[in-house]
């Protein structure tokens, strides 16, 4: 059984990985408050410095340039670049609509971190095949056989297997039903600690949509432990982006261009801390 131990990155790399995942969501241009808010209720930040954590908050105002944020994974081992390439493909094929902004996307991200074409088709072709067979349309002998093609591309095109640890697709698949039988011959294990955190959570959100038609499964009980430490990380993000919004407002602008631009970013934070306080009242409610 093979697992991909993401509790070993540097915080670099963490804050890196998290910073493609936000800017792979909006590749198409139409990412919305609550999905970049929804990635950020999955994130862990336990064990990251201050300065660390606020740069990921962050991410959820600004998402950043999915460039950026690459680049200091390309010296990283291949288990990280291929186990992010593949979370960024299943964000990519998380609404079925493969858009031309989000292929670009995934071939920045394949140039930047050393995978060719060869290697980012299967890697399609893999969550194309784990997303068919959690629909429910095959029998589990089918699901087992295709699976089993699609994870023999990834070994000959020199994918590793570890890096399926990432995938939500895997994830959702993995909780029962034929794709939990068919996802276990490929002998693959979730991620521990961090990678276990983005598996299950940030790509799910985008997995779920898609299997679940927008509606989901019904979620297990979460540690109130684990809630509370949303909470916190929430309420710092919020506290943060009023901070940027009274800067704003401090200094008007030299010109009016300048003025339209500030009052207008200025809303775009204001709906920021609206989705924000949304989800910290849900979360708040689950405490209860």
């Amino acid at each position: 059984m093979e697992h991909l131990d993401f509790t070993e990155l540097t915080e670099t790399e963490r804050v890196a990985t998290y910073g493609a995942f936000f800017a792979m969501a909006g590749a198409d241009g139409s990412v919305d408050d609550e999905e970049l808010v929804n990635i950020f209720e999955c994130l862990d930040l336990e064990g990251m410095s201050e300065t660390a954590q606020r740069v990921v908050r962050g991410f959820v105002l600004e998402p950043p340039e999915l460039a950026d944020t690459l680049t200091p994974l390309q010296q990283s081992a291949n288990d990280v670049r291929y186990g992010v390439l593949v979370h960024l493909m299943d964000v990519a094929l998380a609404d079925t609509v493969y858009a031309p902004g989000e292929q670009q996307a995934i071939r920045e991200a394949g140039e930047l971190l050393g995978a060719n074409q060869e290697q980012l088709d299967a890697i399609e072709q893999f969550i194309r095949e784990v997303r068919g067979i959690e629909r429910g349309s095959l029998g589990a002998d089918e699901a087992e056989a295709r699976l089993k093609a699609a994870g023999s591309r990834l070994d000959k095109s020199g994918v590793p297997r570890k890096s399926l640890a990432l995938s939500g697709s895997v994830a959702a698949a993995s909780a029962g039903g034929v794709g939990a039988a068919a996802i276990a011959g490929l002998g693959v294990a979730l991620a521990p600690g961090v990678g276990l955190a983005v598996a299950s959570g940030a790509a799910a959100f985008f997995a779920m949509r898609l299997i679940t038609g927008g509606g989901g499964k019904k979620a297990e009980k979460k540690d109130p432990a684990e809630t509370e430490r949303v909470i916190e990380h929430l309420q710092h993000a919020i506290e943060e982006t009023r901070q940027r919004i009274s800067a704003l407002e401090e200094f008007p602008g030299d010109n009016a261009t300048e003025a339209h631009e500030r009052r207008e970013h200025a809303k775009h934070l204001n709906r920021r801390i609206d989705a924000m306080q949304r989800l910290l009242a849900r979360k708040r409610g689950e405490l209860r």
